[in-house]
């Protein structure tokens, strides 16, 4: 069975306090009373039994990758298709908690995150589902993350113990669920260095391929040595000898191997700390230049790299191309190419998101009409590769129910080094004219104010194209350019006559984060005006600012500073917070959104509290302000 998961786990936990043994590696078992524990747990605990999914009918699979499991209808199902994309069971796990990782045959793998309060910590837990008897068995509990690979039957769990970083890896056979093996001896012996696997976060950050996989298929595994160390970068280890390799010059990372060569990410000249330049090396020291263009890592597999490459100046509104580069024979082939649309996640990318191979087919999530969802790409006799939409929904959106997305979007470059140094990408919601008479005025209106910013802003970026201080300072930096992204976040019909258009957005332009935004507008369906609160409320801007300030002083008051009921407010004080909150209310700014029964004020980050606590938001309802939108 090959398994794309995103987003559920069971219902009913292990509590950390299971009745397990000690494994091969002499990690002991963490017991959860004692809060001063810090060790990993891996192997054979109880088990336990599961909610969320019936055990009516058995999820088969087996390594000829005869079906594929596929989350969908909002993270509330899960779809069985075979090898062609035509659906076997969908079972509801809409009860469950926590986030499926990776599943393999009758078994899924879910990870809980959780505090554990007898422990004072996060403990990170991994359990096994067996669908056919609808019970979970725990297979990892500690601080540490973990990864997962099946081979041979064989689950490989790779962690490191939380004090002192060793690796450890533990092996757990998948019908019998007890520890088999483990390979304590292998990373006691390469004790320093780091086994390069063949995984890809952008993927999922839990696959990864075990060193048994990789030394049965390479002979050798490779590892990046020590950070101190003189020796090359890389190095190869048959579980004897250490041999150096020779690696391109600004070599990023080793992204896939095998014994016939290596693929590697080089970091393109302009961007001096990150990656580009796609090579593939052999171990006599020659390097080949397969693509130039910024490539996502995908797979790895059976000898063949799996990578995406996007136009680095189609930002916002994205083409991704998947390739295939067979190391041994040196041959890439594009597999397909998919396109983002207005108006769908920005965390799903169209093509890339969910990445599976099944055979000669692949599965990934990709747009429809008014939905994200799964599709797959199949070949035809003469190997030209079609997309096939399996209507499997992941996630729906709502507001194409009233209308369409349209986008806006520019990348400028510096014209002395070519550098990008700003991304813009903005989303324009068009209203369906069958909503009222005033939603002409509206579209025009929305799209005048989008525009009319673009204009600003490319005006005022207009003299940095051109300016060598900034050029010769920054472009050469790892995040010298500068995005911004401005997206639907929903539209909603108050009130019998009035519509609202919410976006969200994020600038980032270096450093640790960005900066959030967020534009609520309202407007009257048959006049087409935009209607503002102050407009609205019947008394004076004075009072309704004060009226704001007092239930933001009252939401500060509420706070017990115990237990989950931490304030985001920088001061205790309620009175300090309202006279803060006088200062910031801006009744002209787009952060007021209205609701059924009210109107929640958003204050931005910093405003009255740290960034961490994000938009602090105060409700007033519609019978405090004296008016309701009906």
């Amino acid at each position: 069975m090959v398994v794309s998961l995103a987003g559920c786990g069971m219902r009913d936990k292990a509590d950390g306090n299971t009745d397990g043994k000690n494994v091969a590696t002499n990690v002991s078992i963490g017991d959860e009373n004692d809060s001063s524990d810090t060790s990993t747990d891996i192997g054979n605990a109880g088990e336990i039994d599961a909610g969320g999914l019936d055990s009516g009918t058995a999820i088969s699979g087996d390594d000829a990758q005869d079906t594929v499991l596929l989350i969908t209808d909002t993270y509330k199902n899960a779809t069985l298709v075979d090898k062609d994309g035509n659906v076997l069971l969908s079972r509801d796990i809409s009860d469950c908690e926590g986030t499926p990782i990776v599943a393999y045959g009758e078994y899924v793998l879910f990870e809980n995150y959780e505090y554990v309060e007898k422990a004072d910590s996060y403990i990170n837990s991994v359990y096994v589902l067996n669908v056919n008897t609808n019970k979970t068995k725990a297979l990892f509990s500690g601080k540490s993350s973990v990864r997962i690979d099946l081979y041979e039957g064989v689950f490989y769990l790779q962690t490191s113990d939380y004090n002192t970083q060793k690796i450890i890896e533990t092996a757990i056979d998948a019908t019998t669920l007890e520890v088999v093996e483990d390979m304590t001896d292998f990373y006691a012996n390469i004790d320093g260095y780091t086994v390069k696997s063949f995984s890809s976060s952008f993927i999922s950050s839990y696959r990864y391929s075990c060193a048994k996989r990789i030394l049965d298929e390479a002979g050798f595994v490779l590892l990046t040595t020590p950070a101190q160390s003189d020796e090359s970068p890389y190095v190869m280890y048959d579980g004897t000898n250490f041999t150096s390799i020779e690696v391109p010059e600004n070599c990023a990372e080793i992204a896939g191997y095998n014994a016939d060569g290596f693929v590697v990410n080089v970091r393109q000249e302009q961007y001096s700390s990150i990656g580009g330049d796609l090579y593939l090396c052999d171990y006599n020291g020659n390097f080949t230049l397969i693509d130039d263009e910024l490539f996502t890592n995908l797979k790895f597999e059976n000898g063949v790299f799996y990578y995406s490459v996007s136009p680095e100046d189609s930002f916002g509104n994205t083409e991704y191309t998947i390739k295939a580069l067979d190391i041994k024979s040196r041959e890439t082939k594009t597999l397909y190419t998919m396109q983002s649309k207005p108006g769908m996640s920005q965390w799903i990318y169209p093509g890339v998101s969910g990445f599976t191979k099944n055979g000669n087919s692949y599965f990934y999530l990709a747009d429809g009409e008014d939905y994200t969802g799964w599709h797959m790409a199949y070949a035809d006799n003469n190997g030209n590769y079609s997309d096939k939409d399996l209507e499997l929904p992941l996630e729906t959106f709502e507001w194409f129910e009233y209308g369409t997305v349209e986008s806006d979007s520019f990348v400028t470059r510096c014209e002395i080094c070519d550098a990008v140094i700003y991304c813009y990408y903005n989303e324009i919601f068009k209203l369906d004219e069958s909503l009222g008479a005033g939603v002409a005025k509206i579209n025009q209106d929305y799209e005048a104010a989008a525009l009319e910013y673009h204009e600003k802003l490319e005006t005022s970026i207009e003299p940095r194209k051109n300016d060598p201080d900034e050029c010769s300072y920054s472009h050469e930096l790892a995040y010298s350019k500068e995005t911004q992204e401005d997206r639907i976040s929903k539209v909603s019909l108050l009130g019998g006559k009035y519509v609202q258009i919410a976006k969200s957005g994020y600038w980032y332009g270096g450093g640790a984060h960005g900066y959030p935004s967020i534009d609520y507008r309202l407007y009257d369906l048959e006049t087409g005006q935009r209607i503002k609160l102050q407009y609205l409320y019947p008394g004076s801007d004075e009072a309704l600012i004060n009226l704001i300030a007092m239930r933001t002083s009252d939401k500060a008051a509420s706070y017990t500073n115990t237990g989950d009921d931490w304030s985001p407010f920088y001061s205790e004080d309620p009175v300090e917070v309202y006279n803060q909150a006088l200062e910031y209310i801006n009744l002209e700014s787009n952060n007021i959104c209205f609701e059924e029964d009210g109107i929640t004020y958003m204050y931005n980050p910093y405003d009255l509290g740290p960034y961490a606590a994000g938009y602090i938001e105060v409700f007033v309802s519609y019978e405090s302000l004296g008016f309701t939108l009906e």
